[in-house]
């Protein structure tokens, strides 16, 4: 389940989407709720050129991962505990019998809280560390580079640094 905040990066969204597209091993989940309030903030923080923008985008991924939406079908007691949006969150998560939420946020999604439906929070940089370890990860970074950076790797280890992802910038440097 991917919150809200790793939405909002379009380049480690797309990273993410794109291993995970490519590995076959896992599939991506998200939620309306998370798509809402990605679109709403999009569009508070851009005007309305982008929000159009953000409204395709989000037509896209629902193409493209049409199984990938979660819907809350019901409010649960056990989810209260979070905040309106982590609840959310949660919820779907749980209804979606996710792994994970993938979260810049993780002291909202406690392990104690979670452990109990087999679903734990992990940083992005954790899951891509893990990622890493995969023989084939630095091909499918390769082509990703290519397609997104202009094949500069360097530019896109820049960017890893400046959404806090310096650990995995300093592994893949270590690989090259």
């Amino acid at each position: 389940m991917l919150d809200t905040n790793v939405f909002f990066s379009e380049g480690l969204r797309s990273l993410i989407l794109h291993l995970f597209e490519f590995n076959g091993t896992y599939y991506p989940h998200w939620s309306d709720h998370v798509l809402g309030e990605w679109r709403a903030t999009h569009r508070n923080k851009s005007g309305n050129t982008k929000g159009k923008n953000a409204d395709i985008l989000t037509k896209n991924q629902k193409e493209i991962w049409p199984d990938a939406y979660l819907k809350i079908s019901d409010k649960s007691s056990e989810t209260t505990l979070w905040d309106q949006a982590d609840s959310k969150i949660a919820q779907s998560a749980i209804q979606g019998k996710c792994e994970w939420i993938i979260t810049y946020n993780i002291k909202d999604f406690p392990n104690s809280k979670l452990r109990k439906y087999g679903l734990r929070p992990i940083h992005p940089e954790k899951l891509l560390l893990d990622f890493l370890e995969k023989e084939e990860t630095m091909a499918l970074l390769h082509t990703f580079v290519q397609a997104r950076f202009n094949s500069k790797m360097e530019l896109f280890l820049t960017y890893l640094k400046k959404i806090a992802l310096n650990k995995f910038a300093a592994a893949i440097e270590r690989r090259l």
